[in-house]
């Protein structure tokens, strides 16, 4: 019984997957579970929704926020759009065979409507937990990439993006 559940995980899996924009294994966390890295189509697509999110958010931040929070959104929304401006440039250059949308997943527009719904101090600390998350999490898609990607143009490009990741990490706190 347990191995035809086994045998009926795989298949979900491995079949699932390619009708996704994200592989199931890393859209549901396996492989970040076992430390796996994402496949490059995942990698790409899971940097570009962190974008996507960022830029929404920050986008509240700078309109939203105190004067700090402005200020750093500010900074971090000029970083976010230089790096997505990279990641389409890497994707045309290594042909990588991938659309991007526009709008954000279903996990990420939770988070924003959660966001849009804060006002004055509980804004302020919403936007700083859901970007600290946000960084921590980009920061380790970007780490299991380079640690063993397949594409090694897309593993230097993330590397090049891993300081200023930290950086806007750092700066949250």
């Amino acid at each position: 019984m347990i191995r035809q559940g086994l045998i009926a995980a795989i298949f979900i899996i491995t079949s699932c997957g390619a009708a996704s924009p994200q592989s199931l294994q890393e859209k549901t966390g396996l492989n970040a579970a076992i430390g796996a890295p994402p496949s490059t189509r995942d990698f790409i697509l899971a940097a570009h929704e962190t974008n996507l999110f960022q830029q929404a958010s920050l986008k509240m931040g700078t309109d939203r926020g105190d004067d700090r929070t402005r200020a750093l959104a500010k900074t971090l929304s000029a970083e976010g759009e230089k790096r997505n401006d990279s990641l389409r440039d890497l994707i045309q250059v290594e042909k990588i065979d991938v659309e991007l949308s526009d709008e954000s997943n279903a996990g990420h527009a939770n988070k924003l409507g959660a966001l849009s719904g804060s006002v004055g101090p509980a804004l302020v600390k919403k936007f700083a937990e859901l970007h600290t998350e946000e960084l921590k999490d980009a920061i380790a898609l970007f780490q299991r990439y380079v640690a063993d990607g397949e594409n090694l143009n897309v593993r230097s490009w993330a590397q090049s993006q891993l300081p200023g990741l930290e950086k806007s990490l750092a700066d949250m706190k």
